[in-house]
């Protein structure tokens, strides 16, 4: 079961929408339940990223292929896997594999990596990007 709940001010939990609520009284009263907590990803920071990799994209001439330069970066950034043949992955930025802490560290391994391609400071694309907060 799985359904959307907020902390109210008086530290209890309580559904976020009329459709949770119905998943919510399902559960009886003093019944011992287990919680997986997952904070929501802000979707404006994602959209943020991603004209973060269209800025690079447009400046580079490496490949035609979008995702092979957005994973490219993402490997130099640091955040891969290995498989067993020591090949290195990009780490998918999917809302269900990481969260907005490790996803705020990627972005600013990023703009650190995109400013030097671009040979401008950080702070000259976070105001170009302003548009995506």
């Amino acid at each position: 079961m799985k359904f959307w709940v907020q902390i109210d001010s008086f530290g209890k939990i309580k559904p976020l929408h009329n459709s949770d609520y119905e998943q919510f009284k399902k559960l009886q009263i003093d019944t011992n339940l287990h919680f997986e907590i997952k904070k929501k990803r802000n979707g404006k920071f994602h959209r943020k990223m991603f004209a973060l990799f269209n800025l690079s994209f447009e400046n580079q001439d490496f490949t035609d292929d979008f995702d092979i330069w957005r994973k490219a970066l993402i490997i130099r950034a640091g955040f891969y896997i290995t498989d067993p043949f020591k090949n290195k992955q990009a780490k998918s930025l999917s809302y269900s594999s990481m969260d907005d802490t490790e996803f705020s560290e990627v972005y600013d391994k990023m703009l650190d990596i995109i400013s030097i391609q671009l040979g401008t400071k950080s702070e000259t694309i976070r105001n170009e990007l302003k548009e995506f907060e």
